[in-house]
């Protein structure tokens, strides 16, 4: 019976074009959307992974690059001038990009270099 029933669906979808196209779509659509989840997840596991890590000069440019598409240039140059005054410019680590972009999301800018995170690894 089972077979017949699918046996059945399929020759409708077959003999009926105009059904596809929408199955189509829902199927593409939460493929697209697995894939940004998998994708966003990936770049967290990576970011908490090097966190520690020195934040290379190109991507601190590139930081400074997607701000100013952002319109939150002024905000993250502040953020890395208070971050380099605690740390100095081999202390920006991967883990302060999360950081910088929590603090503008929240819209609290600190003023001073006192609440600023190290993500110095802590030996065990």
């Amino acid at each position: 019976m089972f077979e017949s029933v699918l046996d059945n669906v399929l020759n409708f979808i077959a003999t009926h074009p105009w059904v596809t196209l929408p199955v189509a779509a829902i199927g593409l659509a939460g493929m697209y959307f697995v894939k940004r989840r998998n994708d966003a997840f990936s770049a967290a596991v990576e970011l908490v992974e090097k966190q520690h890590d020195p934040l290379p000069q190109d991507l601190v440019e590139g930081l400074i690059e997607h701000a100013e598409h952002e319109g939150n240039k002024k905000e993250v140059l502040t953020l890395l001038r208070i971050i380099r005054t605690k740390y100095g410019h081999a202390g920006v680590r991967y883990g302060h990009i999360a950081w910088i972009w929590n603090v503008i999301a929240s819209g609290k800018v600190p003023e001073d270099v006192e609440h600023v995170p190290s993500f110095e690894k802590v030996a065990d």
